[in-house]
């Protein structure tokens, strides 16, 4: 099992190059990794509020289809990195999309809390 932290992707167009360096070693278990960010194409509050207005990134599906590609099988969302509601079930759509299972974020707090199995 390979429990990986911080894991933030801005603006990627080949999805097959965040994890390319790692990628045969990631195949070869189940990947947990922390998402620093949210999944959005236009507008991640974050990145709004720690850079500025009018800072905007691409990685929505572009985000989701990499962390597939890096054999990513559950993702944790409880970080400062990841608010706004809007934001949070786009991720967690995108996430579902690709069959990435996904905690600590919700649309309330027993959502939040809920585990993610994975078997």
């Amino acid at each position: 099992m390979y429990l990986v932290g911080d894991v933030r992707l801005i603006n990627v167009e080949d999805v097959s190059a965040p994890f390319s360096l790692i990628r045969d070693e990631l195949r070869k278990d189940f990947v947990y990794g922390n998402l620093e960010g949210a999944l959005c194409d236009e507008f991640d509050p974050y990145e709004y509020y720690s850079h500025g207005p009018g800072f905007r990134v691409n990685v929505g599906m572009a985000g989701a289809e990499a962390l597939k590609d890096g054999n990513f099988r559950v993702i944790g969302l409880a970080n400062n990195a990841i608010m706004g509601g809007e934001p949070i079930r786009g991720t967690q759509a995108l996430l579902d999309g690709m069959g990435i299972a996904h905690m600590g974020a919700g649309a309330d707090g027993a959502a939040a809390r809920a585990p993610a199995i994975f078997e």
